[in-house]
């Protein structure tokens, strides 16, 4: 999940993360584990992994709900998750981006 920061610690991001619990299977060339995401952006999402994976690592995650995702690494184990940001082009995203915003506002999704 891509984060910048503006110098007084506060993080920004490219988009709102949402707090919400998912069955998740991430696959990569010689893995394929269970686990459960955590949050979720149109950028990207934080799983609870059964399995350590290496930062850099192309995996294919599929979010009960949600669907599959082409996505990388992008943090290894922290508090027991790890994240991944999303490949998807603009179309994807945007798909993404109207389907969290239509749960969040169905049932009150925690912002994060």
């Amino acid at each position: 999940m891509a984060s910048t920061s503006d110098g007084t610690g506060d993080e920004k991001r490219r988009h709102p993360r949402y707090r919400v619990r998912k069955a998740a299977r991430t696959k990569s060339a010689d893995q394929d584990h269970d686990g459960a995401l955590m949050d979720i952006s149109a950028s990207g999402a934080a799983i609870e992994p059964q399995t350590d994976m290496e930062s850099g690592t192309p995996v294919e995650v599929d979010i009960e709900d949600f669907g599959t995702f082409a996505a990388r690494v992008s943090r290894t184990p922290e508090d027991d998750l790890f994240a991944v940001e999303f490949d998807m082009d603009v179309e994807e995203e945007d798909r993404l981006i109207s389907e969290l915003t239509q749960i969040h506002d169905e049932i009150g999704l925690e912002d994060l």
